[in-house]
């Protein structure tokens, strides 16, 4: 475990307490610190993509936000100590769920993802429609779909039909309504987006 900075003037006890509940997880609370702390051990640069990163206050989904990485994944069963923690961009983070656990990824691949992430985010107005287009297109692809799966298992149960397919037929339906849900909220959460770097925009034309 590092040496704790001065500059916090904790016990170790309390030092561990940052970072650690009686869940092993990172206490909401305490995140922001958790982070701060990891700016100043890992010198402001991200573990991934080995550039600067920001501490200014940022919107949770910029992809510059600071986060804390595990080094070994949770799902993995690393654990949350400092020792497996790094300071990492929201994007770097996020992007190296793409590869597996056992792969090493390059430093230049987080690089080029990480400025390819930053220059949608800087121009919504080229991104945010094509993506909400995608999204619609999602939504009329499995629309139909949900609704054949829905006709599938009424059609089971007025039948009075076999249990598994029942099941099964349910499994279905629910597969496909979560899809459509999820582009949905997707679409949703883009259209917030537009509206609001329109509406920042329009305050600073005022």
């Amino acid at each position: 475990m590092p040496d704790v900075p001065t500059s916090w003037e904790l016990s170790r006890e309390e030092w561990e307490a940052v970072v650690l509940d009686d869940l092993n997880r990172p206490a909401m609370k305490d995140r922001q610190r958790v982070i701060e702390v990891l700016m100043i051990r890992d010198g402001g640069i991200c573990g991934l993509c080995k550039t600067p990163v920001d501490s200014g206050f940022r919107e949770p989904h910029d992809p510059a936000s600071p986060q804390a990485d595990h080094i070994i994944e949770k799902s993995y069963g690393g654990p949350h100590t400092w020792e497996n923690l790094r300071l990492a961009h929201g994007y770097c983070n996020k992007y190296r769920n793409n590869f597996p656990a056992s792969v090493a990824v390059p430093e230049e691949v987080f690089r080029e993802a990480f400025e390819q992430a930053v220059h949608r985010w800087e121009n919504p107005h080229v991104y945010l429609p094509r993506a909400i287009a995608w999204d619609e297109g999602l939504i009329a692809e499995y629309r139909p779909k949900l609704a054949a799966a829905e006709r599938e298992l009424r059609k089971l149960v007025m039948a009075d039909g076999d249990k598994d397919a029942i099941t099964e037929s349910a499994r279905a339906v629910a597969h496909w309504a979560k899809l459509v849900k999820s582009a949905q909220t997707h679409r949703a959460t883009l259209e917030r987006r537009i509206a609001k770097h329109i509406a920042k925009g329009v305050t600073r034309e005022k």
